[in-house]
């Protein structure tokens, strides 16, 4: 028994085209007076293939055409229906209006009708893609020509859809004798020339625009045809056939595409009707014959029913059609589809066929009942009732925007949290789920940003206004370990030179380790470069072949020297993988894992409330299937046609096969079965049960928005101190007390020239994605069913109220998108489909074609040139784009650091059929040019006010918004919720390229002589310098080394007001070559002893006041440290060095734009002068950063002290220096006290940072390499809370945090004991009169020698907690010292001796008493440890 076919439910729209559809309601808006229409029918503008030719009149930096809305007002002049504006001219005379008695009306009747789209489910969107093959090197050729990664690899879609029109009694006009019951098959795949399309299957002329749909189609000699491209105009596809008349045909290679939803180098063609006619969408215009004259004839008004199924015809296509090793349950959740419903009561049957590996079908259906056709206006028309949310007669703004589609979302609840939100925007209760969405705010962004604590932490929120981009990579050590002991740390004993002649194999493996990530990172670097080189080669044949003038050396005398650099850069990549890195990798144990990302912030994310979002509402989850065999019987309503002849032609199963004519072919036997039953299933009108399979009815006129295509107006904002200034401030919308590091205008932006003349004109379009409202739905889920109640508001802690509130969520009306293009347009770059040099058959590699080099010859763009650019061609280049040249031009259009406002100016909403809403409504006028005049906005240029999020409103200056433009209708009044309202979106300063802020803890490295620099601590490398403990009952700070042993102390008291303890004391001191004691400890020690004007005692006062001020604002320690003796003393800070940098991924971007031209390079030039220049501009950037925050609990800085970085590349050098300037530290607290020695961190003091970019070739090794980034970190001494991660705040990226390891924290606090001044005591029984030598005091004595621990034997008892913990009495004892030159010295040395537990009852010892003074130790905690082993 074969396996049963699974039918996959599919979403199907119809919607009705007429002229009355096309004619815009005239209204005069009361508040304004301008004229306002309802939504518009766009002209249908389809991707012009004609400029994918490679001539400067022709070439397109987007072949897909903005939507032109002026000549969409009415239907006759409309082009989607008419035909008018292609006419000629006609002479026009009072006595003959109509010219030379001419006709007017060319309405197409063709053009009207029902037009019919499918959506292609998720089985069919998702791709996977192979790995490469190992990169050749063809011996010595430059550049090297490697083989880059297949292109992703999508199923292919569906190509035979047979759609079945179902038509009611009730047509008109009544005396047209139509069939009844229509069917037509839809080959998707048919690929065909333009001359080839003569009449469609009612002999009417074919339409190019509503009938077939244009293609790019791969050929095999795509790569060798120099005529390719202009071909390309002239290929489409899709045809439809009336089922009577179709078979399945051997098509010719060139008769057929190879379709996916991808492969159409159009990213709107799957789900933008008029770019899909008869491929994934057809039109019904009711043609039922021809008049007397022969001309056709179309029914005005009918109701019907449309069925559409979907297969392929050829099985092996189908993503289930091939026998396979997972079962078929695997199989369909891998497609996102739905396992089927049982097809009986036990489900026995299902698991076992959900269990099966064989072939079988995917079969899509879908219906919808009693659509209505006629010449009048559908009952009911979405798009004019969202038309009217953007006029002036609403009460709320339905535009938001944020820094994400949550925080658009929640932008607009924020300003409109008091309203009385109706209904036509949120739906039913709109206003009380806002409100409860808002209620819960703080625990949305901390499920999206993937933190903890987003009530602690607000400013965290920066993170998710960032997108990740890959970074390369580190190697990690990777040898096994004991499952039950310690990490294995590598050995850094080196290998016998004996048994390993080469000099690599005698490197340890900390050696080792350290190389292999030396070299990576260089080849992370080179790599990254040679990525960029690759686009900036596309770059110049891009600006060659459309530049209109000849300027062949503008291009000629750049294309060399990035072919010299990039092929110098493959060679070094290959040989770096090949030489250094897999070498080693044979020697050690070690494994590559991701190195931090790079950031770059993303575009702002436009919302639109109000509105249906383009897909079905179900359409992220599983899509439903059934079995064939399960399907339902025909339904009940007794008004529709007989089906038996198509049910008939159906069943004729031979016509399903192009190879097998009698018909005994098992497969199309079983797929005409299926489609007859489904066909069946769906003639008798709406099952309500069969909502979930595709079957619904039609309710009116649909809005399904696909893409949003919008203007706007930047206004650079110059980066001085005076435009720009760091604070510590809460944005005018903010929600939390917690203050951000933030930009603001310091200075009234309205008063200053700059802006207004530095201004740029910036369009985008961005597409609708199944996402926002999903989305929020989805989080809301999320943090309902993941967080405790008591952290929830009050009116949430019912169950009932959370589910309420989760499906309410899902009925918000959203759409949003990232608005695309604004940073690219500042980087004087273009984002469209375009030609490429290149072209990628689905599933093979990035192959070069010989006519986009032979086109570009004459600037000596080569083949090999070609390969290199790879898949490196996304974006275009402005080239000639714009004219910079002009007199009012911006005078630097090139930004490669972002920082200004932004103002909306247009919007326009397209569905998936074309209805368009436009904001505001088109008129004629004069539209802002790039670099317009500094003259401000008038009521000439409409602005957008949309709600802004906390992070892209601007900046508060004496009570008032501080924009570039206060002029009047600049601003407009506040919402209900009190929210200030502007067009200005602010652009805080960001760099238009990846970078990351490094991070990273060091040690100090000592050279020959006095030089000496900074390395970043490795994975097993302990950081931490020494320890301080503040010990409250001796009035001390000890110290310790990093290993936990005890050093010194500074107590308060003495002459000079500072008491330092003998070193070591009360321990035995270690050997020298063992003491772990850092000078830097010293150093900051010694400060605290010198004794000139009392220094050292107001040093440690001051840096005692620091502490005591930071300890409180701390997190508590984790629990585990109350099995660390010291807990019972005081909290451990720890002493480290750590640095940052800002690292670009790439070089700094330079200018694209050719108008005016750029420099040519002297003959002699190694690199392009336009990226000096751009390199010299970055430079110029310097950011400020704050370290550390006592207001967030989260932080652990307590303070810190500034080195002289001054570490320098070269090793040994005399000049290279670490040193920590100790005589003063930063910190956020300040008193009387610390005056003089403590500085506050404020905005005014903060340290700055300046982004760099290492070229691979600036050092002579990998070695060199590394030290020159270590170089470029700002570092710095820290006193820090172990447990806390400490944080650098930029405002340009994400926080980034650097924290201990645990391990470092643990070995030392397990070797810490507690011990303070005790005495004098008096206790009844005298201690030991001479010290023991065979007991000398150490660190370890508490567990590797003991002190006696009976209690009648304990010569010291006091009132400890009995029993608990381990209690030492330190003795001193003087002893004398004879050394071999027979000098004698005394010297203090300890005993140990334990504590007994004094009962306190009244007892009479006998005399005589002894007082004792030394030191009292808890060396086990109250609470019981495990014992720490030795070694």
């Amino acid at each position: 028994m074969s396996l049963p076919h699974i039918c996959l439910a599919v979403d199907l729209d119809a919607f009705v085209l007429n002229e009355k559809v096309c004619d815009v309601k005239k209204n005069v808006d009361q508040e304004s007076g301008s004229e306002l229409g309802v939504s518009l029918i766009a002209p249908i503008t389809q991707p012009n293939y004609v400029n994918l030719r490679l001539s400067n009149d022709q070439i397109q930096h987007d072949i897909l055409p903005r939507i032109d809305l002026h000549n969409s007002r009415d239907g006759q002049t409309n082009p989607r229906l008419s035909s008018t504006l292609q006419q000629p001219f006609r002479n026009v005379t009072a006595t003959d209006p109509l010219g030379e008695s001419g006709n007017l009306n060319y309405l197409s009747s063709s053009r009207q009708g029902v037009y019919l789209h499918w959506t292609i489910p998720r089985a069919y969107r998702s791709a996977v893609s192979e790995a490469a093959p190992p990169p050749k090197l063809p011996g010595d050729t430059i550049p090297v020509k490697t083989d880059t990664n297949p292109s992703p690899r999508f199923p292919l879609v569906p190509n035979r859809w047979l759609v079945v029109r179902l038509l009611q009694p009730g047509w008109a006009p009544t005396s047209a004798k139509p069939d009844l019951v229509t069917a037509w098959v839809i080959e998707s795949d048919r690929l065909s020339n333009v001359d080839d399309l003569r009449v469609d299957d009612n002999g009417l002329p074919i339409d190019l625009e509503t009938d077939v749909s244009p293609f790019v189609a791969w050929t095999e000699n795509a790569t060798s045809d120099l005529d390719i491209l202009n071909s390309q105009a002239e290929k489409y596809i899709g045809l439809r056939t009336p089922l009577a008349k179709w078979r399945e045909q051997q098509l010719r290679p060139d008769q057929k595409v190879n379709l996916t939803v991808m492969n159409s180098s159009n990213p709107l063609f799957a789900d933008y009707a008029p770019h899909n006619a008869n491929v994934f969408s057809t039109k019904d215009n009711f043609f039922y014959g021809r008049d007397g004259n022969g001309q056709p004839l179309f029914l005005t008004s009918a109701k019907c029913d449309y069925i559409v199924l979907g297969w392929h015809s050829d099985i092996s296509a189908d993503p289930l059609g091939t026998d396979n090793a997972e079962d078929l349950a695997s199989r369909l959740s891998g497609l996102f589809c739905a396992s089927p419903p049982p097809v009986d009561a036990s489900d026995a049957t299902t698991k076992k066929l959900l269990a099966r590996t064989d072939q079988t079908r995917l079969i899509c259906n879908a219906a919808r009942y009693d659509v209505v056709w006629s010449a009048d206006l559908p009952s009911s028309i979405p798009a004019n009732d969202y038309a009217l949310n953007f006029t002036h007669g609403v009460d709320m703004e339905p535009v938001s925007v944020g820094t994400s589609a949550l925080d658009a979302i929640l932008a607009f609840f924020q300003a409109h949290s008091n309203d009385n939100l109706n209904t036509e925007v949120l739906g039913t209760d709109g206003a009380s789920t806002a409100q409860a969405i808002m209620g819960i705010r703080e625990l949305l962004y901390a499920t999206e940003d993937d933190y903890d604590s987003r009530i602690k932490a607000a400013d965290l929120v920066f993170t998710h206004n960032y997108g990740r981009t890959p970074a390369g990579f580190i190697w990690r050590f990777d040898k096994k370990k004991d499952k039950s002991g310690p990490p294995i740390e590598p050995s850094s004993i080196r290998q016998d030179p004996k048994m390993h002649t080469d000099p690599l194999s005698q490197l340890s493996e900390v050696e080792l380790i350290e190389k292999i990530n030396e070299y990576q990172k260089r080849l992370d670097v080179a790599s990254s470069k040679l990525d960029q080189l690759r686009w900036a080669i596309f770059a110049e044949w891009f600006k060659y072949l459309s530049d209109p003038t000849s300027r062949e050396t503008l291009y000629k005398t750049r294309v060399p020297l990035l072919r010299i650099e990039a092929g110098q850069l493959q060679k070094l990549v290959n040989d770096i993988q090949s030489q250094n890195i897999d070498p080693i990798t044979k020697l050690v144990d070690v494994k590559k894992v991701a190195q931090d990302p790079f950031y770059q912030r993303k575009d702002p994310t436009l919302c639109l409330a109000g509105i249906d979002a383009g897909w079905d509402p179900d359409f992220l989850d599983n899509t439903p299937t059934r079995f064939s065999d399960g399907l339902s019987s025909a339904g009940s309503e007794t008004n529709r046609p007989d089906i038996t002849a198509c049910i008939r032609l159906l069943q004729d199963h031979a016509r399903f096969s192009a190879t097998t004519g009698s018909g005994s072919d098992a497969d199309t036997t079983t797929l005409s079965q299926t489609l007859a039953h489904l066909l069946t299933e769906a003639s008798r009108g709406f099952q309500p049960p069969l909502s979930r399979n595709g079957h619904r009815k039609w309710t009116g006129q649909p809005f399904k928005p696909q893409f949003i295509e919008w203007e706007g107006i930047y206004h650079h904002i110059d980066w001085t101190p005076d435009n720009w200034d760091v604070q510590l401030a809460n944005s005018a919308l903010a929600s939390s007390n917690h203050k951000q590091v933030t930009y603001v205008n310091p200075v009234d932006l309205s008063k200053l020239d700059g802006p207004r003349k530095d201004r740029r004109p910036i369009s985008g379009r961005m597409l609708i994605l199944p996402q926002p409202s999903f989305a929020l739905g989805a989080v809301i889920a999320q943090v309902l069913d993941g967080t405790p109640d008591d952290l929830l508001p009050a009116s949430l802690k019912d169950v009932a109220a959370r589910d309420a509130l989760k499906q309410k969520a899902k009925a918000l009306k959203f759409v949003s998108g990232e608005m695309d293009g604004l940073t690219d347009a500042l980087l004087t770059m273009a984002k469209g489909q375009h030609v490429k040099p290149n072209v990628r058959k689905q599933g093979d590699i990035t192959r070069p074609m010989q006519a986009a080099a032979a086109a570009a010859k004459n600037i000596d763009i080569r083949e090999d040139d070609l390969v290199l650019v790879s898949g490196q061609s996304g974006h275009t280049p402005y080239g000639t784009l714009m004219n910079f040249d002009a007199p009012d031009a911006s005078p630097i259009p090139f930004k490669g650091v972002q920082h200004g406002q932004f103002a909306i100016t247009n919007l326009v909403i397209v569905d998936k059929f074309g209805q368009a809403v436009a904001c505001p409504f088109p008129k004629r006028k004069q539209r802002p040019v790039d670099g317009a005049s500094s003259s401000p906005p008038t009521d000439e240029l409409d602005f957008i006010f949309p709600c802004l999020s906390e992070q892209l409103i601007p900046s508060v200056l004496n009570g008032s918004l501080n924009t570039v433009y206060t002029t009047q209708g600049a601003h407009a009044a506040a919402t209900a919720s009190g929210v200030p309202m502007t067009p200005f979106i602010q652009l805080q300063p960001a760099i238009n390229q990846k970078a990351r802020v490094n991070a990273a803890f060091l040690k100090r490295v000592m050279g020959q002589g006095s030089s000496s620099w900074w390395q970043p601590c490795t994975d097993w490398e302990n950081p931490i310098i020494g320890w301080v403990i503040v010990n409250y009952a001796d009035s001390a700070l000890q110290f310790f080394t990093a290993d936990g042993t005890y050093y010194t102390s500074r107590q308060f008291g003495g002459p000079t007001g500072t008491i330092e303890s003998l070193k070591w004391l009360p321990f035995v001191p270690p050997p020298p070559s063992q003491t772990g004691v850092t000078a830097e400890l010293d150093q900051l020690i010694a400060k605290m002893g010198e004794q000139l004007n009392n220094a050292g005692a107001n040093y440690l006062k001051a840096l005692w006041d620091i502490v005591r001020a930071a300890i409180p604002t701390m997190p508590f320690p984790p629990s585990d440290y109350a099995v660390y003796a010291n807990a019972i003393v005081g909290k451990p800070l720890a002493l480290v060095n750590a640095g940052w940098s800002i690292e670009l991924a790439e070089a700094p971007y330079w200018r694209q734009y050719t108008l005016p031209a750029p420099p040519i390079p002297d003959s002699n030039a190694t690199i392009d002068p336009l990226r000096t220049e751009a390199e010299a501009n970055m430079a110029k950037y310097q950011f400020k950063v704050k370290i550390g925050d006592s207001e967030r609990p989260f932080d652990g800085v307590v303070a810190y002290w500034d080195t002289d970085n001054t570490n320098t590349i070269a090793k040994d050098d005399p000049k290279s220096s670490t040193t920590t300037d100790y005589n003063k530290f930063w910190a956020y607290s300040e008193s009387d006290v610390t005056k003089g020695i403590s500085h506050l961190i404020e905005p005014a003091a903060y340290p700055t940072l300046t982004p760099y970019f290492l070229h691979p070739d600036s050092a002579p090794d990998a070695e060199s390499f590394a030290r020159q980034h270590t170089s470029k970190l700002m570092v710095k001494t820290l006193l820090v809370d172990p447990y806390t991660p400490i944080h650098l705040y930029s405002g340009i990226l994400p926080v980034k945090s650097l924290q201990l390891p645990a391990w470092t924290i643990q070995n030392a606090l397990k070797n810490m004991t507690a011990f303070f001044i005790m005495g004098p005591v008096l206790v009844p029984r005298d201690v030991p009169k001479t010290y023991d030598t065979n007991h000398p005091l150490k660190p370890d004595s508490w567990y590797n020698n003991p002190a006696s621990s009976t209690v009648d034997d304990d010569p010291i008892k006091l009132p400890i907690a009995g029993g608990k913990g381990m209690w030492n009495w330190l003795q001193p004892y003087l002893t004398t010292k004879t050394d071999k030159d027979g000098v004698t010295t005394q010297e203090t040395q300890y005993n140990a001796l334990s504590v007994g537990a004094e009962d306190g009852r009244l007892r009479l010892d006998p005399a005589p008493y002894t007082f004792v003074e030394g030191y009292l130790q808890l060396a086990r905690p109250l609470i019981q440890p495990p014992m720490p082993t030795s070694g």
